[in-house]
């Protein structure tokens, strides 16, 4: 198989592993996101029912 070298001097499938591993910081940083807003609402939709039931 050919090497493709590019402008900066990396390997074709060096710069697209870099780019498949940022990616998937991205997904997982998004992803740890949304949890973290979905368990605050559903922290704030707890204490509004709890406050109601009193």
């Amino acid at each position: 198989m050919e090497t493709v070298t590019t402008w900066a001097g990396f390997t074709l499938d060096e710069l697209i592993d870099s780019l498949e591993n940022t990616l998937r910081a991205k997904m997982l940083a998004l992803t740890f996101h949304d949890m973290q807003q979905h368990h605050r609402r559903a922290q704030l939709i707890r204490e509004e029912l709890h406050s109601r039931c009193q």
